[in-house]
């Protein structure tokens, strides 16, 4: 539900590490919830969101699941019936698994401790996937400054040729 792998132990509420048993049942439920009947959404909106992009052949650091997890949260499209799917909150697990479902490759890390991390980056345009993001989070302070240099740039251009 959470990304790809096994993550590592998580901190309890009083500061002590999770056994690997509760890490095992943890890890569990995060796989029944995956199957449940509410991922189907998520995965066909991240599928909708991953239906422009073509892969490269490199896999970027620019083209992360995490990134395109929360791309997919703000799309909206509608069913070829009309009904509306999105926004809504979609798991970084039904993200990942659309992207490679669509045929995307894929680059899996692990940190200090020898842990899976949850999210991968795809062999996906960097640029495209910043279009997209621009396009469902206009409101970001990054959406916005690209907004303000694009003005800037127009005045610019304007002010030289009335000079």
């Amino acid at each position: 539900m959470h990304g790809i792998g096994v993550c590592g132990p998580m901190r309890k509420e009083k500061g002590k590490w999770e056994t690997p048993r509760e890490r095992y049942a943890r890890n569990l439920e995060s796989r029944k919830e995956f199957l449940s009947d509410h991922v189907i959404e998520c995965f066909l909106l991240s599928l909708a969101v991953l239906a422009p992009i073509q892969p490269t052949k490199p896999i970027r650091l620019g083209a992360s699941s995490y990134r395109l997890k929360h791309i997919s949260e703000n799309y909206v499209c509608t069913y070829p019936e009309g009904h509306e799917l999105g926004p809504q909150c979609v798991s970084s697990g039904a993200l990942i698994a659309a992207a490679i479902h669509a045929g995307f490759k894929y680059k899996t890390y692990v940190c200090v401790n020898v842990y899976d991390l949850l999210n991968v980056n795809f062999n996906m345009p960097k640029a495209l996937i910043k279009n997209l993001d621009f396009y469902t989070r206009p409101d970001r302070a990054w959406a916005q400054d690209r907004r303000r240099r694009a003005e800037m740039q127009k005045n610019k251009a304007l002010n030289y040729y009335h000079v």
